[in-house]
């Protein structure tokens, strides 16, 4: 292709060329958040549009942006760090990343010229980056670990531009004149996985007999979850309630027709479908009149009350909101209320119980009597299932209602209050970009997910899929062994510190006990927690910057790795995972992210990574130094907290502990005195020692 392109000639749709548009300017929220700084500083277009000629052959753009430097404002930007090979590298892909916002064009010959100048981008950077892995053979581990990146990117490219040319013929014979595409929607569907049911030995069927939209995927001898696309609700609460009800109306209608994975249900589960969906129906027009008719009441505080504390939350939810005991929503809570109160009693004396056994004495008699540990975990597996029993058996077709029908509206407030995730966002990708940021640092601590399309008999589904993950909720461990003496492996400790980094780099601030699975072995009275699995990774990669993280301690229940001083609070960090942090470079993450995070969440994304490398850098000029004032002094010098050996992840252990049980002794000895004055003062040692500002629990610590 030798297309000659004027600058003076610009379209949107000009796959090469483009002034920036409105779209990516910041509202004033972002602008005080401090993040148009890494907005401009890392795009290449605002400098290099004034360096290019009147006309420009196609062909020749990446070898103009490879020697280009440029300003932004009074900052200059010229790539001296960096080897030129390296420099061809970054500025490939950043050519590359030029292309995605351009609309793509309905003509079909323009659209092949537009596919042909993607495919040579891709090429542009395979072979810049291939050059770079020829041309050194680096003996540090930096540079070892920067080369290893840029062949991850490398392999990523070449598997795309392999798809490249299907993918984009697909999605554009599926547009319509009018439609509104881009090149972003094109990287987008090309980064897509796809499974037809009943080809290459693909199976596709429903999760549960649920109106739920979760899907299992098998093929061959792995099981993947479907979950169709989530959106955050975009704005008023009765928009939502109109979206929710036309929803329901049309799988009403697909149920009542036995359409696709409800072609093969019973009769009896049909009408056990379209009762439920009855209810929800009457739960979301109770709801919309009551707050039409309060539209100066804050819903969200409500949601909140039913969602955690269900049936509990009514006597408040009647205190804050007068007028509610008057909706039919809440006439039918009540009906069902005496019979969940008898299962609450129920659960109450089984508690009783438990408490007497745990104390060693045989709840009929009040005599003496050793239980096993094996019997005390079964008493509070039962606890746990005849509560969770009330809860579906009675309140079910109520409480669960009204999950299903206000928590996106929920996880929306929940959303922009922590992550600063902005309403009418996409909310399940973000999944994926947790699993992406993962895979690119080699970590192992969460599930593994994907941007995926489901056919069935023809009907076309878009969502992620997730990799099913392993073991038992950490909260319901906690519970169930408390009366054993648990511990971390190594590998555990491993995975909850990279996790907790993971975490500040996505800006997760979603990380509680029921988000993150753990594996274990028990052996008598004593238990390990061998590894840990991250899973529900969606409230992330929001506009949150690093520096609220390190200044508030982490909203929501995210930890941050340093302290308002700029003192790294990690026990111990993972070598290997701090060197791929510091070869990250801006570029690589909007080559990863652009399909998925808009321009100020990849700002963010960016600002995070750099607090994280700053940090890491700091702590490792405060190691060397303390390091040089030892051997002056003939000292030993003090242990790393960037860990490589098992032996030093062991030690690090050791020594969380010891600070822990010394704190706990402490924090003791002052209640004691209290104590003695006569006042009930109990210890939360969960909340105690280094362990309070890492994922790393207490109780697993303990010397």
């Amino acid at each position: 292709m030798n297309q000659t392109i004027s600058k003076k000639k610009v379209t949107k749709s000009d796959p090469l060329h483009s002034e920036r548009s409105e779209e990516n300017v910041l509202h004033d929220s972002l602008l005080e958040d401090g993040l148009q700084d890494h907005i401009v500083t890392g795009t290449l277009l605002d400098g290099v549009k004034e360096l290019l000629p009147e006309t420009l052959p196609a062909t020749q753009l990446a070898d103009q942006l490879r020697t280009a430097s440029y300003e932004v404002g009074d900052k200059k930007a010229e790539r001296t760090e960096h080897s030129e090979s390296m420099n061809r590298v970054l500025l490939s892909a950043e050519a590359l990343g030029l292309f995605l916002d351009f609309s793509v064009e309905f003509d079909e010959e323009s659209f092949e010229t537009q596919l042909a100048a993607m495919e040579d981008r891709y090429r542009h950077l395979i072979s810049d980056c291939s050059s770079y892995m020829e041309s050194h053979n680096p003996w540090s581990k930096e540079g070892k670990v920067r080369k290893e990146k840029v062949d991850a990117i490398r392999r990523q490219a070449a598997e795309e531009l392999q798809r490249l040319q299907m993918n984009a013929r697909e999605a554009y014979g599926g547009m319509e004149p009018g439609d509104a595409m881009t090149w972003r929607d094109i990287m987008r569907e090309n980064r897509t996985q796809k499974f037809e049911n009943g080809k290459d030995g693909v199976e596709i069927g429903r999760a549960g007999g649920s109106t739920s939209e979760v899907v299992v995927i098998k093929q061959e001898e792995k099981k993947t979850f479907f979950k169709q696309s989530e959106q955050l609700p975009e704005g008023t609460l009765a928009a939502s309630f109109k979206d929710f009800t036309e929803s329901q109306a049309v799988l009403t209608e697909r149920i009542t027709l036995g359409s696709d994975e409800y072609a093969n249900i019973t009769e009896g589960e049909k009408a056990s479908l379209l009762q439920k969906i009855s209810r929800k129906q009457v739960v979301a027009r109770s709801l919309s009149e009551y707050f039409s008719g309060h539209k100066k009441q804050d819903p969200y505080p409500l949601f909140c009350t039913l969602l955690e504390s269900g049936l509990a939350g009514l006597e408040k939810a009647v205190k804050d909101y007068p007028g509610f005991k008057n909706t039919e929503f809440y006439q039918e809570l009540m009906s069902h209320a005496e019979k969940y109160q008898t299962r609450a009693d129920e659960v109450r004396a089984m508690q009783d119980k438990l408490a007497l056994m745990e104390e060693g004495k045989d709840p009929e008699t009040g005599m003496p009597h050793a239980y096993t540990q094996d019997e005390l975990v079964e008493m509070r597996r039962e606890i746990a299932k005849t509560h969770k029993q009330a809860v579906a058996e009675e309140l079910g077709t109520s409480i669960g209602v009204v999950q299903d029908l206000v928590k996106p509206m929920h996880a929306a407030y929940i959303a922009e209050k922590a992550p600063k995730i902005r309403k009418d966002q996409e909310l399940s990708s973000r999944n994926v970009a947790a699993s992406r940021m993962a895979q690119f640092l080699d970590l192992d601590c969460i599930a593994g997910c994907s941007m995926a399309q489901i056919e069935v008999n023809g009907q076309k589904m878009k969502g992620v899929a997730m990799d099913g993950a392993p073991g038992q909720e950490m909260g319901g461990i906690l519970q169930e062994q408390k009366t054993r003496k648990g511990k971390y492996s190594v590998n555990a400790a491993r995975q909850m510190l990279d996790m907790q980094v993971l975490d500040v780099i996505c800006g997760q601030t979603d990380r509680h006990f029921a988000n993150y699975l753990a594996q274990m072995t028990i052996d008598g009275d004593n238990y390990t927690i061998d590894g840990i699995t991250g899973i529900d990774n969606d409230m992330s990669f929001g506009v949150l910057t690093y520096d609220r993280i390190r200044e508030g301690g982490g909203p929501g229940d995210l930890k941050g790795i340093e302290d308002k001083k700029g003192n790294f609070t990690l026990p111990g960090m993972s070598s290997a995972l701090a060197d791929r942090i510091l070869a990250i470079e801006p570029v690589m993450l909007r080559y990863l992210f652009s399909d998925i995070l808009d321009v100020p969440e990849l700002a963010a994304l960016t600002g995070r990574v750099e607090g994280v490398q700053s940090a890491i850098r700091k702590q490792r000029v405060r190691e060397k130094e303390a390091r040089e004032k030892a051997e002056k002094a003939k000292q030993k010098p003090p242990a790393s907290v960037f860990l490589e050996t098992e032996e030093e992840w062991q030690q690090m252990l050791d020594r969380v502990a010891e600070v822990q049980q010394k704190a706990g002794q402490k924090a003791e000895e002052e209640a004691d005195k209290e104590r003695r004055k006569g006042k009930n003062v109990k210890v939360d040692h969960t909340r105690i020692g280094v362990a309070a500002v890492t994922y790393l629990r207490p109780e697993l610590l303990r010397a």
